[in-house]
């Protein structure tokens, strides 16, 4: 079975505890704060990957060899 996430990247939610302070510049010039990571910012791609591992595991999901792939 393959799945896609809509908007799977906004399901990652940026954690206090990583100390990481993301900021986004609006067209305005406001700089506001990101609660959670978009597309094209380098910790997106990891993050969604560690969120939907803990999803997939804490469902009774196993890891193959490949992490990528459940059982």
């Amino acid at each position: 079975m393959v799945l896609d996430v809509k908007g799977a990247y906004l399901k990652s939610e940026i954690k206090m505890e990583k100390n990481e302070k993301l900021h986004l510049r609006l067209p305005n010039g406001r700089l506001v704060k990101l609660k959670k990571y978009l597309y094209g910012l380098k910790q997106a791609g990891a993050e969604w990957q560690d969120n939907i591992t803990a999803t997939l595991v804490s469902n009774g999901y196993q890891p193959s060899v490949d992490p990528l792939i459940f059982s």
